[in-house]
């Protein structure tokens, strides 16, 4: 039996649902793997958008929902997001679903109820995780791990020394192996600017950094680094190296989304099962219209259509 995805629909006042079903209406007839998809089918008459049977059938979720607007960030619709992701957990945990693919959320109208979440990362590392997830990207230029999650930038450092480093850094290199099908060459950004200049611009960043990836290299890893990442991604230098990882989040996401967007799209490796995402957000603004683009989630699905689970 073939592995199922399992894919939510994300957040009904934003994007997602048009994106889902825009990347099915290129894809069907040629998917290999069988999908559901968690979410309300009801969102779509309200976008007005006809969808096919064979997209419905594919559908899990309410199917009679009041209460909140497209193109509007609210409690209700967060509501109902947070509950899609609810249901794709249960499917993992039950064996139904053994990859996941998410829409777009908004942070801010899931925490209208569930004040502690903090993205899709940190809430499948709770409820599917074993050891730390590593949150990564994947572009046709290079692909990209972050070695903290979404936090502040002034807990950044205490997030960066305390964490289990090694473990990331094998997580990442190892669900890029699997992607890739073959040993991947690595290099990893210096935490601060310069790679710490030789310790005048560190905190213990870059120390912490150079003691694990001498233990990785004796391990037989190819692993270079630090490197001070305004240099690291300019593309001479980047064409080097099959997977980068920036030790914080903007310091790898706004090089990675400058070359890739609108296409890119956001792994997380550590869990029970392999999980993607778009590299772009719920585009309230654009909810509706008929302006979003669905190419980031129509390669996230592609990906995801082959990836080995």
């Amino acid at each position: 039996m073939k592995e199922v995805l399992g894919i939510t629909m994300g957040d009904p006042a934003g994007i997602g649902p048009e994106i889902v079903y825009r990347a099915w209406e290129q894809l069907k007839g040629r998917l290999k793997r069988p999908f559901v998809i968690f979410g309300t089918p009801e969102v779509y008459s309200r976008l007005q958008i006809e969808i096919e049977s064979e997209f419905l059938r594919h559908m899990e979720g309410p199917t009679d929902i009041q209460g909140y607007q497209i193109g509007e960030e609210g409690k209700v619709s967060g509501e109902l997001a947070y509950a899609f992701l609810e249901m794709s957990v249960e499917a993992v945990k039950t064996g139904r679903v053994q990859a996941l693919l998410n829409a777009p959320v908004s942070k801010k109208a899931i925490a209208y109820s569930e004040p502690d979440f903090l993205g899709h990362t940190q809430y499948y590392e709770k409820h599917l995780g074993d050891g730390p997830a590593v949150m990564s990207f994947y572009g046709s230029e290079f692909c990209l791990c972050l070695l903290t999650h979404h936090v502040p930038i002034k807990t950044a450092s205490h997030q960066f020394l305390n964490s289990d480093l090694k473990q990331i850094f094998l997580r990442g290199i190892q669900g890029f192996e699997r992607i890739f099908g073959h040993k991947v060459r690595a290099c990893v950004c210096g935490f601060n600017p310069h790679a710490g200049e030789g310790g005048l611009l560190s905190s213990g960043e870059e120390e912490r950094l150079e003691a694990v990836l001498k233990d990785l290299k004796e391990s037989g890893i190819f692993i270079e680094g630090p490197i001070a990442a305004d240099s690291l991604f300019i593309p001479s230098i980047r064409k080097n190296f099959d997977l980068i990882f920036a030790c914080h989040h903007d310091q790898g996401l706004i090089p990675f989304k400058a070359t890739h967007a609108p296409k890119g799209l956001s792994l997380t490796f550590g869990l029970k099962v392999l999980r993607a995402t778009v590299d772009h957000g719920t585009a309230f603004d654009k909810a509706g219209k008929g302006l979003a683009s669905c190419e980031s989630m129509l390669e996230a699905w592609e990906l995801m259509d082959q990836a080995p689970f």
